[in-house]
């Protein structure tokens, strides 16, 4: 069971980008102390979500497999053609009412967007 997990193609591409991050983070330390704030809290935050996404991998197979299913469920519905005009429309009518109305009415329609594209009403303000 380890084995197969480790073998996993998602986990290699995780533990090696991890791998890259650790290097990038041991070179940044070459850097002059202001020049290397950023690049380490970056790296950083990317060192800590690979980490927690490793381990939960490990111990918590559910949480995955429903992540899984989601994602499943996002490829099937994905070559929908009213979905991409749809998402176009969205965009379109984000950017019009951000150049109309400004930025505090271009924020709530596009999040209001984001459920009409994803298609769940339900859980939404529409």
């Amino acid at each position: 069971m380890f084995r197969k997990k480790i073998r996993d193609p998602v986990f290699l591409f995780n533990g090696s980008l991890l791998g890259i991050f650790i290097l990038m983070n041991s070179l940044a330390n070459h850097f002059s102390e202001r020049a290397k704030k950023f690049p380490k809290f970056v790296l950083g935050i990317g060192i800590l979500t690979l980490t927690v996404w490793m381990i939960a991998y490990f111990i918590f197979p559910a949480l995955l497999k429903f992540i899984e299913a989601q994602a499943q469920k996002d490829e099937e519905s994905a070559g929908n053609p009213s979905r991409y005009y749809r998402s176009w429309l969205c965009i379109g009518g984000s950017i019009l009412t951000g150049y109309l109305f400004g930025f505090l009415f271009a924020v709530p329609v596009a999040f209001m967007s984001y459920a009409l594209i994803l298609g769940e009403r339900r859980s939404s303000f529409l």
